[in-house]
C-alpha cells in the first residue's frame, strides 16, 4: 500500500530490556538498526507484519541483505538473535514481526485500505 508513509514506533522501545540485552551483543547497535528497518520494511509490505517482495515472494535473508545493504553473514546473525528475543518468527517460511500490532496503528490502514477501495471504485466506476 503505498498511500501508508509511516509506521508507529514505541518510544520507550530503545529502553526495552529486549533492546538493551542486543545491544550489549557483539554488532549489537546494527541488530537494532536493522530492527528498525525491517520494521520499516514490514510497514511497507503492509501485511500484518509479515516480510516480502511480492505476495508469494517472501524475502530471504540474501534478499534483506541486498536491501539493506547488509553482509549474508549479519542479516543471519541478526535474524537469529531477533528470533531469539521472540522479535520475529517465521509462519510458512516467510518471515514475520512478532506482535505487529504494538508497530502499527492496525485500525488507521484497514480504513486507509477501505478509503483506497471506495476511491479506486468510483475512478472506475467514472472511466466506464
Amino acid at each position: 500500500m503505498d498511500d501508508v508513509k509511516w509506521i508507529k514506533l514505541f518510544i520507550k522501545a530503545r529502553k526495552s530490556p529486549s533492546m538493551k540485552q542486543i545491544k550489549a551483543l557483539p554488532d549489537g547497535k546494527n541488530i537494532a538498526l536493522f530492527w528498525y528497518e525491517i520494521m520499516q520494511l514490514a510497514g511497507e509490505c503492509n501485511d500484518n507484519g509479515f516480510l516480502y517482495l511480492e505476495q508469494d515472494f517472501p524475502y530471504t535473508e540474501t534478499m534483506l541483505a541486498i536491501e539493506f545493504n547488509y553482509e549474508e553473514s549479519f542479516v543471519k546473525y541478526a535474524i537469529q538473535v531477533l528470533r531469539q528475543f521472540k522479535m520475529i518468527e517465521v509462519i510458512d517460511n516467510v518471515y514475520m514481526l512478532t506482535n505487529w500490532e504494538k508497530y502499527q496503528n492496525v485500525d488507521g490502514l484497514e480504513k486507509i485500505r477501505l478509503q483506497n477501495n471506495k476511491r479506486q471504485a468510483k475512478h472506475r466506476k467514472k472511466l466506464k
